[in-house]
């Protein structure tokens, strides 16, 4: 890990007493930085937002601690450090930076179901379901932490999406931009849940064409907390093997339509280091309308919420909290606007084979951790400098799931839905990076169904 909780802690108390013995009340912050070869200076300044500024001594010390780890939490950097030296009233504070590889064109295979487990287990490693591509990512692109992504993908499932994102950079660092286009062309498309397990159909021609765009505006009143406000659009076109299996797929039988979504939502974001905290919280609040155009009457909202704890209990072990949800109209709606647990960060662990659609949910999840492993790989022969420091963490751990799914669907109702769901297991995780983890689990879910689960995110974000 590249800001170790206690050295950084042993730094900042040394550096604290230092300061106070020093017979000074205040300093006068003057902030430089060293290794930024391709990030402007005024970038960091924005996200370090110091320069000049009186702090009183007793507080120096966090301040700067904070600011190292907000450098950090760019994801720019592999390492970051710094140097203080107090001359009179005034602290000279430099910042040592490693800058990570920005650039990234690699071949890329996916697959068409929503996790490893799925694909092993309930589609029996179908090959056919592999897709092949490749993502060509330049982060830092114009040195102001901005980012420009071509994806594509090729297979059953075709994607081609370009991405850009400027964070933290209009109005004096007040105002980031987002957008993104996209066309996705799919022959395998899931139309519908049985026996609480996706249904997929295959056919030899596209049963899903959508072409699509988003532009979002965030406004950051500091680095670690905003607000945001999007703007989508899709238009979709559904085969006739999937209208005939699902006529409710999209409407009564229509095979084309446009729908709109605007967004507005919050993040708080007090973790100490983003993707693999140890102590510090999120809070991710959102409500969104959809606007079906076509279907009058038939518009409606969201909300959304998912909020994080990571509470230490000592210096290696500590305890993770994640609780969900999710609200929206209780009426019919198109099936692919049904979602409820089972996708991304909602999903159950020892449900990966498991979907509940439903209109409410509800998860709470727990995670006791301890950081068996917390150390730098130096790999010195390597020609890439970015390369040669990466940080890694092995954490053996407990969890135990639980969830709700309300659908109040006139025909039938899955039979995971409108019960509780619950599981428990042990798990180990392998973290590069910080935010790279891949996880190994064994555990059982309320059917007490038992199972050894791969995945390759972190089950709580």
């Amino acid at each position: 890990m590249a800001i170790s909780p206690l050295p950084l802690f042993l730094v900042c108390s040394l550096l604290a007493g230092a300061l106070q013995a020093s017979g000074q009340s205040s300093f006068e912050l003057h902030i430089s930085f060293q290794g930024n070869t391709r990030t402007k200076e005024a970038t960091l300044h924005r996200i370090v937002p110091m320069q000049g500024s009186q702090v009183a001594a007793t507080d120096t010390a966090a301040a700067i601690a904070q600011a190292q780890k907000d450098l950090y939490n760019t994801k720019l950097f592999s390492k970051v450090g710094h140097r203080a030296q107090a001359v009179g009233n005034q602290l000279i504070v430099k910042f040592i930076l490693k800058e990570r590889w920005f650039t990234h064109g690699v071949p890329y295979m996916g697959i068409i179901d929503r996790n490893f487990n799925e694909w092993w287990v309930v589609q029996g490693h179908d090959p056919d379901r592999v897709m092949l591509g490749a993502d060509v990512v330049q982060n830092n692109l114009t040195g102001r932490n901005d980012r420009l992504m071509l994806s594509l993908l090729v297979g059953y499932q075709e994607r081609c999406e370009l991405e850009y994102r400027l964070p933290q950079h209009l109005l004096k660092g007040k105002v980031g931009l987002h957008t993104a286009l996209l066309y996705h062309r799919y022959q395998s498309v899931n139309y519908g849940t049985a026996g609480n397990q996706l249904q997929y159909v295959l056919a030899d021609s596209p049963q899903l064409r959508r072409l699509g765009f988003e532009t979002e505006a965030t406004y950051h009143w500091d680095f670690n907390k905003w607000w945001w406000l999007a703007l989508s659009w899709q238009q979709e076109t559904i085969g006739r093997e999937v209208i005939s299996l699902a006529p409710n797929y999209i409407h009564y039988g229509i095979d084309t339509w446009n729908h709109a979504r605007l967004r507005m939502g919050l993040r708080l974001d007090l973790r100490d280091v983003r993707g693999y905290a140890q102590r510090g919280s999120l809070l991710v609040a959102e409500i969104s309308a959809f606007v079906l155009p076509q279907y009058v009457g038939h518009d409606y909202m969201q909300a959304y919420l998912r909020w994080v704890r990571h509470v230490p209990l000592s210096p290696r072990v500590n305890l993770v909290l994640a609780t969900g949800t999710k609200l929206s109209n209780n009426r019919m709606r198109p099936y692919m606007l049904n979602r409820g647990l089972g996708w991304e960060l909602n999903l159950l662990r020892n449900y990966d084979y498991y979907v509940v659609d439903g209109h409410f949910y509800f998860f709470q999840k727990a995670s006791l951790r301890y950081l068996c492993i917390d150390k730098a790989i130096r790999l010195e022969k390597s020609p890439l400098g970015q390369f040669k420091y990466i940080p890694f963490k092995l954490a053996p751990n407990l969890y135990a799931d639980l969830g709700y799914v309300a659908n109040a669907a006139d025909g039938p109702v899955e039979s995971f839905a409108n019960r509780p769901l619950y599981s428990a297991g042990i798990g180990l995780e392998m973290v590069f990076f910080d935010d790279s983890v891949w996880r190994l689990e064994y555990g059982a879910n309320h059917t007490g169904e038992t199972g050894v689960y791969i995945n390759f995110t972190a089950a709580i974000q």
